[in-house]
């Protein structure tokens, strides 16, 4: 508020003194205007120093640019970029060949008549041939020998022909070195119960190098189960050798 000139004062003065008093309010806002404005100053300065120190330009609009590298440094970059993501031109390793089904196989059977090898501990090696079935066979067998067991209802007796040949090696007994059964399409498996016939392989006995003999096997089977099966071989003195089927003709 302005002070008031006494009245014993000089009017002049009193004018100098009002003007003394303007000036020193001008002053002061002069003072804080300036000191405002180099405060403005200071922290325009301090966010430029920071943008310029991170590497970031402002542009006339006020947008940034991220990166200030040189355009050589840039085309290197994009190349070595390209080359990471490029698709692998490594040839697919190559499929395994698919391991053939041998003949003999419960997938790859031997035809009935057929000739097929099987291995035996005595003799290297021993040439089988299954012939045709007799499905009908329980009056033949039953004729054979009194103690033979008759079939059960539905049942029947089938004869399995079989030749046999021994290339190498000797002493081979077909009736205790052989097991032959019958394994219809449906899971069903005969059982030999020894019955014996005129041609049956106890009467066989040893059988030498390059000797041939026939026989018969009687099995009893089911009659529902005669329509489809196959004939199973297997030689009793080497357990661990995959059997062979032949299909029962």
């Amino acid at each position: 508020m302005a002070e008031q000139p006494r009245d014993d004062e000089d009017p002049q003065d009193a004018e100098l003194q009002e003007a003394i008093l303007q000036g020193r309010r001008s002053t002061r806002r002069l003072v804080r205007f300036g000191c405002a404005l180099l405060a403005l100053l200071i922290v325009g300065a301090g966010v430029i120093f920071l943008y310029t120190s991170s590497g970031t330009g402002i542009t006339e609009r006020g947008t940034h640019r991220a990166s200030t590298a040189p355009v050589g440094e840039d085309r290197a970059d994009e190349s070595s970029s390209a080359a990471t993501t490029s698709p692998s031109t490594t040839e697919p390793a190559a499929a395994e060949e698919p391991v053939e089904t041998p003949r003999g196989s419960r997938e790859k059977t031997f035809a009935t008549g057929e000739t097929f090898t099987v291995e035996d501990q005595s003799a290297s090696d021993i040439d089988l041939t299954i012939g045709p079935l007799d499905r009908d066979a329980t009056e033949a067998v039953m004729r054979g020998a009194e103690g033979n067991a008759a079939p059960g209802p539905g049942e029947t007796y089938v004869l399995v022909p079989v030749e046999m040949t021994v290339r190498e090696g000797a002493g081979f007994e077909p009736f205790l070195g052989l097991s032959i059964d019958y394994v219809s399409s449906d899971g069903f498996e005969s059982s030999n119960d020894l019955a014996l016939t005129p041609k049956s392989p106890a009467f066989v006995g040893s059988v030498e190098s390059g000797q041939t003999v026939n026989w018969e096997v009687a099995l009893i089977v089911p009659e529902d189960q005669l329509a489809e099966g196959l004939i199973r071989v297997r030689t009793v003195s080497n357990p661990s050798s995959d059997p062979v089927w032949v299909v029962a003709g």
